[in-house]
């Protein structure tokens, strides 16, 4: 070995980054289930491996009580609609779940066990629960134990009949 200070070995290159692991799209219940076939090509076009159908639109409810509701109304007839646009999206290798708003007031609560039903129904892999301006604004002076048990309801609803991974979305 030579007394002399020897040069740094050269560093490797880095490794090429990653793809994302998921990259995920929200659509809302008609504009999704209208033309499966767009939604899906659409998706695959700009890089969208999973798409999170918002299966209704609870942001007033919070201004009165809403009972629960698919799409824009109550609309378990379209139930076939969407199961045929799940069928589709996974037929294209789109993976695909659903999004519901949710809301502190009993009515809607018993209402989230067909969120769960129709997620099984259609094979969707998560159900999310949008817990904005709805579940907050009718809570702002309820007591947390209050708070917690209606949120364990309407979980336990969603346990009991779905075997698809739940998430929660909020704002604090």
């Amino acid at each position: 070995p030579s007394p002399l200070p020897q040069p740094a070995p050269e560093a490797a290159p880095e490794p090429a980054p990653e793809p994302y692991p998921q990259i995920g799209a929200w659509s809302f219940f008609w504009s999704a289930v209208r033309d499966p076939a767009a939604t899906g090509a659409l998706c695959r076009r700009v890089g969208v491996d999973f798409l999170d159908v918002m299966l209704n639109d609870g942001s007033r409810a919070h201004l009165a009580p809403v009972p629960f509701h698919l799409g824009r109304r109550n609309v378990l007839g379209d139930v076939p609609a969407l199961e045929h646009a799940c069928e589709v999206w996974r037929a294209a290798g789109l993976r695909f779940g659903f999004t519901t708003w949710i809301t502190p007031r009993v009515e809607w609560v018993e209402g989230m066990a067909e969120v769960g039903a129709l997620a099984a129904l259609c094979g969707a892999e998560s159900v999310t629960l949008d817990a904005e301006e709805p579940w907050l604004v009718p809570l702002r002076r309820t007591p947390t134990e209050e708070v917690r048990a209606i949120a364990d309801r309407a979980t336990g609803h969603l346990r009991r009949t779905c075997g698809a991974r739940i998430g929660v979305t909020h704002i604090v």
